[in-house]
């Protein structure tokens, strides 16, 4: 057995609470998200990850704090992050990091995906989606993005230089008729 002992003195003890309090920032930086490109993303999902998801509703009312106008009426399916990514899944990170989250952390757990359509994406004729992956009752990332694969898709903050807008006619409010996905997963009821 080895024992060591010293005095304790002032300053011994002020350099060891020094040591203490910057080894804990460092673990704090290290597990707290980083805003990516946008300053705000890691305020934002800071707060996202404080929000509670208990249902759909909280999914649209988190949506409605970015200005998003969803459907009433959405799809909720389960899905598992992969535990190995391919180069598709990595740039998908790279969104998720971009506003503050990050999937990594998440390897091989099963999520559930809450998809709304979005009804009033400035200057958009076709469908636009949003969708948000709760993990244990909180958001964990999402993306808002077009119906067709080679559509695009971006955070949940709307693009720099676009703004919302009120559509010229009633048939540009209407959502598009095409079918955003078909799957098997449960629809989520209107309230």
């Amino acid at each position: 057995m080895f024992v060591f002992t010293t005095k304790l003195n002032p300053v011994k003890l002020l350099a060891a609470g020094a040591a203490f309090v910057a080894l804990a920032a460092g673990i704090l930086y290290a597990v707290l998200p980083h805003g990516g490109s946008d300053p705000g993303a890691a305020e934002a999902a800071e707060t996202a990850s404080r929000l509670k998801v208990a249902d759909a509703e909280d999914v649209r009312t988190f949506l409605q704090s970015y200005g998003w106008e969803t459907s009433a009426s959405g799809k909720e399916e389960k899905v598992v992050i992969p535990s190995d990514w391919n180069a598709t899944f990595e740039n998908y990170n790279v969104v998720q990091k971009a506003q503050g989250f990050d999937l990594g952390r998440y390897k091989g757990k099963e999520m559930t995906r809450y998809t709304f359509e979005i009804t009033n994406y400035p200057d958009q004729n076709e469908t636009v989606l949003a969708n948000v992956l709760v993990y244990r009752g909180k958001v964990a990332g999402g993306d808002v993005s077009t119906a067709r694969a080679d559509g695009y898709m971006h955070g949940f903050s709307l693009p720099e230089g676009a703004s919302f807008a009120e559509p010229d006619t009633a048939a540009d409010a209407l959502p598009s008729s095409e079918a955003a996905s078909e799957s098997e997963s449960e629809t989520i009821p209107e309230k």
